[in-house]
């Protein structure tokens, strides 16, 4: 949409702009307040885009943001109060309020329908007070009060798991789906598999996509929910994978392994076995180096209430529908999204430890390289 007008809050530190098709203005100060003072209360706003700034005071949203409207960003020194629902992500743009003191979200925030991506970025110095739910595309996000029975306080992880989503791949399609159905990983390539977070094959949350190329969600997986800079949350998964010296880590592919489509059986199997296993580590001679580097290690085999997974499962590079050569160009694949991914990180500010890491596998890093970065225990035999 054209922006005809632009209008602003004058003679003070609080600003107000909204590109509007009409001239009714879309915010008001209650009367006898001080402009740099005031709460900027916002009406009912369709289409544009909106800025809600005040350097002294509070915004709140008292009128519904539509699904029409384009990016929203109220920013206020005291607080930041939505007592009215916002929908403008609809429209695939982002929703951002940042405040000195407290966010208080009083009333719905959703962007489930429309286009996907639209983000919403929540930033208090203080409190984040939520009395309503937030719901994205395709993600919902509500307080954690309004559940019974939710976890509360740290809680041990013995294993965490990381999912890929993986494309058919043999002869006729040769992409990166060349993840066996459980992939042990040491702590060092687990943070680099954080940092780069594949979106992968068909997932729900890409509506249009030009090539069959993967994709990245960003730090963690969770990075279009975060605030601040990449490498800040880069540092803190960092940190969190060297202080917690007995957690495992486990990689597994849905969707599809090699040429089989699998859906989530996969990691419904590998999750099952690695629950009877309970705090068992496998031995160094029950697992190999798997072909390509990033992904770690494979066990030799799995056993499963008694029936053996087949060999096809866990030797991609072995199923009669594709071989060798393809497994090399899936492996292509998979290092070239790697080192486009993690270049990005390679700045001053990213722990010593972990641009020793990043530079280890843009130099090709082997298994064992990877274990002396973060030399935890990971197999049976290292506590010996």
């Amino acid at each position: 949409m054209p922006v005809r007008e632009s209008e602003a809050l004058c003679g003070g530190p609080g600003e107000f702009a909204h590109s509007v098709p009409n001239r009714r203005r879309p915010w008001q100060i209650p009367r006898g307040e001080r402009p740099d003072r005031a709460v900027i209360v916002t009406r009912g706003i369709s289409g544009g885009s909106l800025a809600a700034t005040s350097t002294g005071g509070s915004v709140s949203v008292g009128g519904i943001i539509d699904g029409s409207t384009g990016r929203v960003d109220l920013v206020a020194a005291k607080d930041v109060t939505i007592d009215a629902p916002v929908l403008n992500m609809r429209s695939g743009a982002s929703l951002n309020a940042a405040a000195g003191q407290n966010i208080v979200v009083n009333a719905q925030i959703d962007g489930t329908t429309g286009v996907a991506g639209g983000a919403v970025n929540l930033a208090a110095t203080q409190d984040l007070l939520v009395n309503a739910s937030i719901l994205t595309n395709p993600r919902v996000i509500l307080p954690r009060r309004m559940l019974e029975d939710i976890a509360a306080g740290p809680k041990a992880v013995d294993v965490r798991s990381f999912g890929v989503r993986c494309p058919a791949t043999h002869r006729d399609s040769q992409l990166y789906g060349i993840l066996a159905m459980l992939h042990v990983l040491s702590p060092a390539l687990a943070w680099l598999w954080r940092l780069v977070a594949p979106r992968g094959h068909a997932n729900p949350s890409i509506q249009t996509q030009k090539s069959k190329e993967m994709q990245s969600e960003g730090v963690g997986s969770y990075w279009a929910f975060a605030t601040g800079r990449r490498v800040d949350q880069a540092n803190l998964l960092l940190r969190q994978i060297v202080d917690t010296q007995e957690t495992r880590y486990v990689l597994i592919p849905n969707q599809h392994i090699g040429a089989w489509k699998v859906g989530f059986m996969a990691e419904w199997i590998a999750r099952e076995y690695l629950a009877r296993r309970g705090s068992a580590k496998f031995g160094r001679d029950q697992v190999v180096e798997a072909t390509c580097p990033l992904l770690g290690y494979i066990p030799n085999q799995l056993r499963v209430e008694g029936s053996m997974i087949p060999r096809a499962f866990l030797r991609i590079e072995e199923q009669v529908q594709g071989g060798p050569d393809v497994y090399e160009e899936g492996a292509r694949q998979w290092r070239e999204f790697f080192a486009r991914e993690l270049k990005q990180f390679q700045v001053p500010d990213l722990d010593p430890l972990g641009l020793r890491i990043i530079e280890a596998s843009l130099d090709g890093a082997h298994q064992e390289d990877y274990r002396k970065l973060i030399p935890h225990p990971m197999f049976r035999d290292d506590e010996t």
